[in-house]
């Protein structure tokens, strides 16, 4: 024996006291394991959104012009600048159509101005209806101006709305060739109108 194993004391219990020693070194490195387990990430598949729904488009009347809340003031030949904001979720290809009608669906009604095509955009991306309308030939008196706008796919074969569920529109009350103010507003049709 060396002199190191005499003066090492014999304790009761050695091998009991190495086999707790082990299994401390085993619980710890189990418990390691599984905190490395639980912490882990799962990475699942990505979600799968769907194409959001059409929106019937929406014209921002506030900020349209002319105004709509005030009657404007025109003669035959007169250029009028028009320009309405408006909001949609479009389907891919189904872009906007909006059209300019002066005494929509009555006896008087006159198309106006061509067809202006807005391209397919989502609801985040406001758009503008922007178009030049010259005043045509018309008797003196107070006419509605209206434009509407709604998309391809609900346009019938003459271009005109087939559901209102689809469709947005701007009224513009006109006086019309009225040099002398002999125009009054209680003139206008008296009938609600709508596409």
């Amino acid at each position: 024996m060396t002199g190191r194993e005499r003066h090492r004391p014999q304790r009761h219990g050695d091998t009991a006291s190495s086999g707790v020693a082990l299994f401390a070194r085993r619980g710890v490195a189990s418990l390691a394991m599984a905190g490395a387990v639980f912490t882990s990430c799962v990475v699942s598949d990505p979600p799968q959104y769907e194409s959001p729904a059409q929106t019937p488009p929406l014209l921002v009347l506030l900020d349209a012009l002319p105004l709509v809340n005030s009657v404007i003031r025109v003669n035959s030949g007169t250029r009028v600048d028009i320009n309405v904001p408006v909001r949609s979720e479009d389907r891919a290809g189904d872009e906007l159509i909006a059209r300019l009608y002066v005494d929509y669906d009555l006896d008087t009604e006159a198309v106006q101005a061509p067809l202006v095509f807005l391209p397919p955009g989502t609801y985040d991306q406001e758009r503008n209806v922007q178009m030049t309308w010259q005043v045509p030939p018309l008797q003196p008196g107070c006419r509605q101006l209206m434009l509407v706008v709604t998309h391809r796919s609900n346009l019938s074969d003459s271009s005109r709305p087939l559901s209102n569920q689809d469709t947005a529109v701007a009224v513009w009350w006109l006086n019309i060739n009225d040099d002398n103010d002999e125009n009054l507003v209680s003139g206008c049709p008296s009938q609600l109108i709508s596409p």
